[in-house]
């Protein structure tokens, strides 16, 4: 299956198969109804590639569906994990407990998305936490940068925030007020001398941000803009940096094998 060209209803399909869809109960009335493809997607790149730490920008249904992935991927290590204790690949998992942080610039969806976490029994695995988000400047270039960003280095990024009305201050009169101007979030730049290989990331929309961070960002990625699912995706593509950079995929995949022959 194309992840990139999947229908609302094959989504749908998906996340009631997985016992997903009953966790995304709406919540606030002006909240934005669960848009199914796209949840489906975030679920299925969690599944495969098994990320260690997420780092969201936004919050709402794609925390839930990506906090639901880490938690199955977690549960289905978890006895062997406790059966298996020594060996290399279950110290690196119980080392690297996956985990993921959404960070958010409104106190009211933060609020809303924190309740249906609790709700869905998925606090263990996520932490959402609030900043403002101001104006800036990067090489010349008007875009926007949270005030403090989550202490982590994740290896699957998800940006679909901050709102752009949200952006506080101006430059030279230029604000993220007027309705034209496209949100232009600066933030993983601040992140990227510090990627291991394997990082991912996913721009939901936000084609012109996604622009931006490809002509801006340093380091090799091969960058795919997937008309259909309009979604742009940054692989870094450099080679790993010695045998303790253990991707995600592998710790999985690797101790699963090794215990189910």
């Amino acid at each position: 299956m194309d992840i990139y060209a999947i229908t609302e209803a094959e989504g749908r399909g998906i996340l009631d198969g997985q016992g997903v869809a009953d966790l995304l109960q709406e919540g606030a009335d002006t909240e934005i109804k669960p848009k199914w493809d796209d949840l489906a997607r975030l679920y299925m790149l969690v599944r495969e590639r098994k990320p260690f730490h997420i780092l969201e920008f936004g919050s709402g249904f794609s925390t839930i569906v990506m906090a639901s992935a880490l938690k199955q991927n977690w549960e289905e290590c978890r006895d062997i994990l406790a059966r298996q204790s020594g060996s290399q690949a279950v110290r690196q998992i119980l080392y690297e407990r996956p985990q993921m942080v959404s960070i958010e610039s409104s106190k009211k969806w933060m609020l809303n998305t924190r309740e249906k976490v609790e709700k869905g029994g998925l606090a263990e695995f996520t932490d959402i936490v609030f900043s403002n988000v101001s104006i800036a400047e990067y090489q010349g270039q008007v875009c926007h940068f949270y005030d403090e960003l989550p202490d982590v280095v994740p290896d699957f990024v998800y940006m679909d925030g901050p709102d752009p009305s949200t952006v506080k201050g101006s430059i030279n009169g230029i604000s993220f007020k007027r309705s034209k101007r496209t949100v232009m979030s600066g933030d993983i730049l601040k992140y990227e001398s510090t990627l291991l290989p394997s990082f991912f990331m996913i721009v939901d929309g936000r084609t012109n941000n996604a622009r931006f961070l490809q002509r801006m960002l340093l380091r090799k990625y091969d960058v795919i803009y997937h008309k259909k699912a309009d979604v742009t995706t940054f692989q870094l593509k450099e080679p790993r940096l010695g045998i303790k950079n253990v991707f995600g995929w592998e710790a999985y995949s690797d101790l699963l094998k090794k215990n189910n022959p």
